[in-house]
């Protein structure tokens, strides 16, 4: 599966103007790369899939008080939101999300889309977060094995490449090794 399209509401810098996200970013199979200015919105976009998609990293993952759009008067929101689109599953990934996902037939092929809902909002200086599937409003939350399942494979930037790519259980080759079917327990032979 592949991460198809990413959509940010009021996250950060990219303010939403009139239900319109204030980014929209279409990617495609294979390599993408970000590239831009500092503090252009690079790391943001980074941050919206790990809010969206987790990580199996040891680190934690939570919305704080300056995700939230604030302008330049210093007004900020009480809501952001993220969008997500997965396309390109295999069956043997579908199997996983079969409750989740929509079906459109193409050629002789079903093809298989999860629409992923992100939403962060404050109440009481408490932040509160969801996810959910297939419609905006009123789609289902997303937990358990499912959503383990979505998680995603990070490694920071390489700022020491001696002292990160050494052995050790939370080294950064570990991290791309344990994320690998041939090094978990969990192997699915198909």
């Amino acid at each position: 599966m592949i991460v198809s399209q990413l959509q940010i509401y009021n996250f950060r810098r990219f303010r939403s103007m009139d239900g319109m996200p204030g980014l929209s970013i279409t990617f495609h199979e294979g390599l993408n790369a970000l590239i831009g200015e500092n503090d252009s919105g690079k790391t943001a976009i980074i941050d919206a899939l790990k809010l969206v998609l987790l990580t199996q990293s040891n680190e934690y993952i939570r919305p704080a008080e300056d995700d939230f759009y604030t302008d330049e008067t210093g007004n900020s929101v009480t809501e952001f939101r993220i969008d997500c689109v997965l396309e390109k599953f295999t069956d043997n990934e579908a199997k996983n999300f079969i409750e989740y996902l929509t079906f459109t037939k193409e050629n002789d092929s079903l093809k298989y889309t999860l629409k992923l809902y992100f939403r962060a909002w404050r109440e009481n200086h408490r932040i509160f977060t969801e996810l959910r599937i297939g419609q905006k409003d009123d789609g289902i939350i997303m937990e358990g094995k499912a959503r383990e399942l979505l998680k995603a494979v990070y490694l920071k930037p390489l700022r020491d490449a001696e002292r990160e790519m050494s052995s050790g259980r939370n080294s950064r080759i570990s991290q791309i090794l344990m994320s690998h079917p041939v090094f978990n327990d969990e192997m699915v032979i198909g």
